[in-house]
């Protein structure tokens, strides 16, 4: 049984099924394990074509336009005049510098998603108005303070290494997450197939159902797809019920389908 063509084989085939039966259960992870990995490498792509350009576009603006900050041991300095806004054409007041004071007051955070003082950053965390604080200066005194610099170029270099490991997140957090929801439904599908199991002959194990059910999910695991970069489908009002229909159908294909056919009557003369 070739596990690359499944997905096209689970959709029409009894004799693919028939091997299914005859396959170890192993087959049936790994074959989760290839379309998770193949969903997370599509959301990867679709992100870093979709989202990634306009980041980059923001972000030549956020390095163009951000002050040069250098930090030392008495506080946050920077090479423009106090106060200093980052105003963005698309989305606004991005952040504000102010190092002509060490603490604002919450009223003054407002409209930025940043603030920095001479001593502090302020972050807004949602649109509920949450606003953690962070101390630039440390509270334990060091022997010995080297100033830092934090320049356009700095910014772009972190950037660079940003990006690689965003989207390794990115497609580590699908496959985990798609493996885990696949998983979860060959599991409650498993249990509609050992009711179809009733009315096989010969009846299957638990472990031959299992296995059945993770190809019996490839149907709505093509159409959650399809819902998810074509437009058209995504409008598809499928859900849980469609779901239920679609892989129930599967499973009466790869169970009931696969049975042996019992032997012709024999004819006495």
């Amino acid at each position: 049984m070739d596990l690359f063509t499944a997905p096209i084989y689970a959709l029409y085939s009894i004799r693919f099924y028939r091997q299914v039966i005859q396959s170890s259960l192993s087959n049936g992870f790994a074959y989760l394990a290839l379309w998770s990995f193949f969903v997370s490498i599509v959301i990867s792509m679709f992100i870093l074509v979709r989202f990634f350009p306009e980041a980059n576009h923001f972000m030549e603006w956020f390095r163009e336009d951000m002050p040069v900050l250098q930090w030392t041991p008495e506080g946050m300095t920077m090479d423009k005049p106090s106060p200093y806004e980052m105003k963005n054409p698309a989305y606004g007041s991005i952040m504000k510098f102010d190092m002509t004071k060490s603490e604002v007051p919450a009223s003054e955070v407002e409209g930025v998603y940043a603030f920095m003082t001479s001593k502090k950053l302020y972050v807004k965390q949602s649109a509920h108005g949450e606003i953690r604080i962070y101390d630039l200066i440390p509270k334990e005194k060091q022997e010995k303070h080297e100033p830092v610099k934090i320049t356009p170029e700095m910014v772009k270099e972190l950037e660079k290494k940003i990006k690689p490991l965003l989207l390794l997140m990115i497609a580590g957090i699908a496959f985990l997450f798609f493996f885990v929801w696949k998983l979860l439904a060959a599991l409650f599908y498993s249990g509609i197939g050992m009711l179809i199991n009733l009315f096989r002959t010969p009846r299957l194990s638990y472990e031959n159902v299992l296995n059945i059910s993770f190809f019996a999910i490839t149907g709505t695991v093509w159409i959650n797809i399809f819902q998810m970069f074509i437009s058209g489908w995504a409008k598809i009002n499928f859900g849980f019920w469609g779901s239920l229909v679609i892989t129930t159908t599967y499973l009466y294909l790869g169970i009931k389908f696969t049975e042996d056919e019992p032997p012709p009557p024999v004819i006495e003369m």
